[in-house]
C-alpha cells in the first residue's frame, strides 16, 4: 500500500550533494540566505535561497519537488499571457546552517531597476506597467474560470525594468519566481466551502493588483493614471458574488476603486 508519509521520510533521509562546486558561487554578506549571490564564472546568473516552506519530515525534498512542478507550470502559463520572465531553474540543496533541504533559484540577471524605483515614469513605462496589470488580471480571470496552476504571490515590487545579457531590449521582467503557486480546481469540482475560500484568495490577489496600481500612480504624481487597468480590476471585483465570508473585503475594495475613479 502506498504510504506518502513513509516515502517522505525515506526521501528526506537521503544525503544531499552540495548544490555547487567549491568557489563556484560568490557569497554576499548574507551567505546563508544567498539573497542574490552570483556565479564566479557566469555573472549573467544569480542564485537565491528561497524561503518556501517544503513541509513534510525535515523539509522533505519530495515536497519541494511537488511545489517546484506546480510553480513551473504556473510561471509557464504567465509567459503565455505576455509576462516576461527570465530563464530560471530550481535546485534542491542542503542548508549548511540548518542541515536540512532548502530550495535555491538560479535565474538570469536583469540589469536595470525595480519598477517601483523609477519615478517619474515615462509614458512608455507607464503603458508597460499597465500592461503587466492587465495581463495578470486576464490570467487570474481565466484561471478562476477554467482551473489549473496559478501564481498566488503577485506584487509589483517583484518586477524590474531592464535588459538581459542575451537581450539588450529593455522590458519589464518578473524576477521573483519563488514557487508560491497552487492549483485552482476545475469548474464545479470544489465544495461550496472550498469555493468560498478560493474566492477570498482571489479577492486578495485583486487587492494586491489595486495596491500596485495605486502605488504606481501615487509615486508618479504627474497625472499618470492607469485607467484601463482600473476598469478591468473593477469588472473583476464586481463579478464576484456577495458572500458573508468576504463581503466587507469586497465592498472596501470597490470603495477604493470608485473613490479615485
Amino acid at each position: 500500500m502506498y504510504n506518502a508519509r513513509e516515502r517522505g521520510r525515506a526521501y528526506a533521509s537521503r544525503p544531499l550533494s552540495p548544490a555547487f562546486k567549491p568557489h563556484q558561487v560568490i557569497q554576499n554578506e548574507k551567505a546563508e540566505t544567498l539573497a542574490y549571490a552570483c556565479f564566479s564564472h557566469r555573472h549573467d546568473l544569480l542564485v537565491r535561497r528561497e524561503s518556501t516552506y517544503a513541509g513534510g519530515p525535515q523539509g522533505c525534498p519530495l515536497m519541494f519537488k511537488d511545489r517546484i512542478l506546480v510553480g513551473k507550470q504556473a510561471f509557464e502559463r504567465l509567459r503565455t499571457y505576455g509576462i516576461a520572465i527570465p530563464f530560471f531553474s530550481y535546485v534542491i540543496a542542503e542548508s549548511t546552517a540548518q542541515h536540512r533541504p532548502c530550495l535555491l533559484t538560479v535565474i538570469e540577471r536583469v540589469n536595470g531597476k525595480n519598477v517601483t524605483d523609477i519615478a517619474p515614469a515615462s509614458k512608455k513605462l507607464a503603458r508597460d506597467v499597465e500592461g503587466v496589470f492587465i495581463r495578470f488580471l486576464n490570467y487570474l480571470k481565466d484561471t478562476k474560470e477554467s482551473g489549473g496552476p496559478f501564481w498566488s504571490d503577485f506584487n509589483i515590487h517583484q518586477f524590474m525594468y531592464g535588459t538581459l545579457e542575451r537581450d539588450p531590449h529593455p522590458r519589464i521582467y518578473l524576477v521573483d519566481v519563488e514557487p508560491y503557486a497552487g492549483k485552482w480546481p476545475a469548474p464545479g469540482s470544489a465544495t461550496p466551502e472550498a469555493e468560498l475560500m478560493l474566492t477570498r484568495g482571489y479577492l486578495m490577489q485583486l487587492m494586491s493588483v489595486y495596491l500596485g496600481i495605486d502605488g504606481f500612480e501615487t509615486r508618479n504624481n504627474n497625472g499618470i493614471l492607469l485607467k484601463r487597468a482600473r476598469v478591468l480590476l473593477e469588472i473583476a471585483v464586481r463579478s464576484i458574488p456577495p458572500a458573508p465570508l468576504y463581503n466587507e473585503f469586497r465592498d472596501n475594495l470597490l470603495l477604493l476603486l470608485t473613490w479615485k475613479a
